[in-house]
Order: structure tokens, then sequence, then C-alpha cells
């Protein structure tokens, strides 16, 4: 059963400082709401790890058991790249945090917001340390033989394809080491740029990062078998993608920004019901 969203109700207004839902530790404030209610804003972390918040959420009631789903917090991601630098603090923060472990009988997937502003290296920066220009995707299939790195970006040839590369490079080196003979320390981590619909405008990043997240959960959730060979391949990931997205892309984004939008006010809604 694919993850799906509750029904849409109209809009309504809240103060730009008023707390509308914490949800499991994602907080969304009116402000947040308007960004993903008016279809020309770029969305914020916090949009985007609500999102994956419920993602994660809708993912453990499917109870599969073959794949575990792992979302990140683009401002954890944030703090790892840039303030955890020395060696005692990384292996703090890998130990602390529950990434899939490579099994042979699981295979796990890491869904990792990727903004310009999260590389370590690009001399493609932007003059604010708590803002980037650009989000994009990086996927990142954990398999008991292999670790694979797909980045999925809806503009080609962003800074964020430098950003990706230093996470993965992060991942490889603390997270997912390889100790097989044809890898070393030395050697840079292979992020194959995968095929992904273009977003047609300046602002709808962010959304397509989220249907993308939520297209290849849904992937592993609509499984039947256990057979992870089944969604376990960059290309069956594109393939996905392009039949979710479809060929009118802005009108995809406009239908999810509405979609998460009605979520946040169905949530709220019950909240609201269960305090009265």
């Amino acid at each position: 059963r694919a993850m799906t969203f509750g029904s849409s109700r109209k809009p309504s207004k809240y103060k730009e400082n008023e707390l509308i839902i914490n949800y499991h530790d994602a907080v969304i404030y009116g402000s947040d709401l308007k960004l993903l209610e008016c279809r020309t804003e770029w969305l914020n972390d916090s949009c985007i790890h609500f999102f994956f918040t419920w993602l994660t959420t809708e993912h453990r009631k499917q109870g599969k058991k073959s794949c575990s789903n792992f979302f990140m917090d683009p401002s954890v991601t944030s703090f790892w790249m840039h303030q955890c630098q020395d060696e005692d603090d990384i292996d703090d923060f890998v130990s602390s945090v529950a990434f899939p472990k490579r099994e042979k009988s699981t295979f796990g997937r890491i869904f990792v917001a990727v903004n310009d502003n999260m590389s370590t290296t690009s001399a493609w920066q932007t003059s604010s340390k708590t803002n980037g220009n650009h989000w994009s995707l990086l996927v990142i299939n954990v398999e008991h033989h292999d670790v694979q790195y797909w980045h999925f970006d809806s503009v080609r040839h962003s800074g964020n394809w430098e950003a990706a590369k230093d996470i993965a490079k992060k991942f490889s080196q603390y997270v997912y080491p390889q100790n097989t003979p044809q890898h070393n320390s030395q050697s840079a981590v292979q992020v194959i740029q995968a095929r992904t619909p273009q977003q047609l405008n300046g602002y709808d990043c962010g959304v397509h990062v989220l249907g993308a997240a939520k297209a290849f959960a849904n992937m592993t959730s609509d499984s039947d078998n256990d057979d992870s060979s089944s969604c376990n391949s960059v290309e069956i990931l594109e393939n996905e993608l392009q039949k979710v997205v479809g060929h009118d892309t802005s009108a995809f984004c406009v239908k999810l920004r509405e979609e998460i939008a009605s979520e946040i006010h169905r949530l709220k809604t019950a909240e609201t019901s269960c305090t009265e």
C-alpha cells in the first residue's frame, strides 16, 4: 500500500510566528506553512524535515522488514558537514545516529536533502551560512556487499554536485568504509548523477526532493516480496521518478505542495480534537 495523505481542506490563516504542529519533533510554524501554500516559494529546511519525518512515520506503519529507510534532517546533515571535524566528534555523531546496517537479509536506503551550502570544498558558496540556493536529493543505497550513492538533481550542473560528493565522501569514510582490496582511503567515492525530471523555475527544487523521496519510499513499501533487487538499481529509480512526476513538472509540484499543506492542516485538526 502506497503512503497517502489525508483529505484536502482549504488553507487556514496563521501568524508567521504561530506554532502549528510539533510532529515528532518536526516543528512547523505559520511562516513554514505559507511556503508550501504559495506556489512560488523556495522550501526551507523545516518543510523538508517535516515531510521526511512524515515519510519515516508512514514507512514504519508499513512494517516492511526487508528495507530500512532513513531520512536525514537537513540541519543535522549541515551540522555534520560543517561542525563535526574532529575525529572524536565524528565518531560520537556516527554512533549516535541509527544509520542502516549492512546486513545480508536486508537493505537500507538513506535520503539526504543536499544544499549547496553543505559543500566543504566547492567554490560555489552563498554569502549566508544558514541558507543555500538549491536543494537536491542524495540517495545512499546500503546493501551487504556494496554501498552506492545516487544524486537526483532537478537542475543540471548545479553546485549541489560538489556538495553531494562531499557528503558521500564523509559517509564512505566514517559510516560505510570499504574494506575490500579494490578500495582504499585515497579512492574517490563514486557518485552517480541520476537522470532526473527538471524543474521549470527557480523555486521548486525542494518540492522535487520531497516528491522523489516519497516515490522511492513508496517503491519499497509497495514491494510484496523481500527481493531487494526489485527496486535496487539507479535505473529503476530513475524510471519510477519519471513515471511519478510525469511530463508537467510544474503541475506535479503544485499538487504536492497542496497535499503536504493539507496534511499539516489535517494533523493540526486531529491534535486540536484530542486536546478538547
